[in-house]
């Protein structure tokens, strides 16, 4: 056994103060660049994510296209070598098997290749078909739409009502002169409807006009406003100068299968429109 002196550390580890990748250089790969650039477009920049693109993956390492490896800390990046067996030989069950061999699942916060195609496909598709109000067959790249990736349906409402808030202050704050984040700003008003669910979490169950679900959480985010379904009478007065969004369900499954009058719903987008909201 060895008698030499252990070694004590008198301050903290600096063997690990160096950079290893340099990402402040231009991408190499072609892939990078396009990948980059497409989420760029297409994909709502919530997150300051870092310019590489994750490639695939093997235990707790990560790889970029770039062929760059990273030791991975998140516990949000799966790369397992995972096989899947079924007696159906689908295109679906080959591209997951193809997929789960490189990388099955990686953070948002990261870039990966297939995210920006997905975004650049929802958009295109949407403004072919004439959704969101734009003209049939338009092109994508006369709109600035992009694209809000969310694990759920409440995540995605939630997305929603933040983003309608502060579009609905800025417009206010545009057409007034003020800052946007002013306490006097009244465009913050969310309109919904009785008997919809919109999701478990603090501002979807804030729009989901159910007692039974509210009243263990009260009190909740203030602004709502809630209407009628088909109430063709009571839009004039719902929708308001100070309404910044409104959410609701062509057909609700929460108080039974009730489905909205098409003129109904006609009547409350174009009701919408009129004030800019869609």
């Amino acid at each position: 056994m060895s008698s030499a002196p252990s070694e004590h550390r008198t301050g903290p580890s600096t063997r690990y103060l160096k950079v290893t990748h340099d990402l402040s250089s231009a991408p190499k790969a072609a892939i990078t660049s396009s990948t980059l650039s497409l989420g760029e477009q297409y994909i709502l920049g919530v997150y300051a994510r870092p310019p590489f693109v994750l490639s695939h993956g093997r235990g707790s390492w990560v790889w970029d296209t770039e062929n760059r490896k990273f030791l991975d800390f998140k516990v949000s990046t799966w790369s397992y070598p995972i096989y899947f067996y079924a007696f159906s030989k689908s295109h679906a069950q080959q591209v997951l098997r193809e997929q789960a061999s490189t990388l099955l699942h990686a953070s948002n916060v990261y870039h990966n290749q297939w995210a920006p195609k997905l975004a650049e496909l929802i958009v295109t598709l949407t403004q072919q078909h004439g959704g969101l109000g734009f003209p049939a067959g338009s092109s994508p790249s006369t709109t600035s739409a992009k694209v809000f990736f969310a694990n759920t349906g409440t995540e995605a409402n939630e997305g929603a009502l933040k983003i309608a808030r502060k579009v609905g202050k800025d417009r206010w704050a545009a057409a007034t002169g003020c800052e946007p984040d002013d306490p006097a700003c009244p465009k913050t008003r969310i309109v919904c409807f009785e008997n919809s669910f919109h999701g478990r979490s603090m501002g979807a169950l804030s729009v989901t006009s159910t007692e039974k679900y509210q009243a263990p959480f009260r009190p909740l985010i203030p602004d709502v406003d809630v209407g009628k379904l088909n109430d063709h009478e009571g839009l004039s007065k719902l929708i308001t100068d100070d309404t910044c969004v409104v959410i609701v369900e062509p057909v609700q499954g929460e108080g039974g299968v009730t489905a909205a009058d098409e003129v109904w719903l006609r009547a409350l987008r174009n009701g919408a429109m009129r004030l800019g909201l869609c």
